[in-house]
């Protein structure tokens, strides 16, 4: 299976960079230039309104 968007790649156990040690990763976006993906099984400062507002501002508000 290659890496495609909306896929979730998992750390392998024998990852051993520290920074992606168990991590999983919804990935975002992944073409010839690389690839952009955001961990999801780690705590952040930023809520998940924030980070939706980014994609999608003010989803509720009503469309004309």
């Amino acid at each position: 299976m290659s890496p495609a968007r909306g896929r979730l790649l998992f750390a392998s156990p024998l990852m051993l960079d520290p920074y992606f040690h168990q991590c999983v990763v919804l990935l975002s976006a992944h073409d010839e230039s690389g690839s952009f993906g955001h961990i999801i099984n780690r705590r952040t400062a930023h809520t998940l309104d924030r980070a939706l507002g980014q994609l999608c501002p003010d989803p509720l508000k009503e469309r004309p």
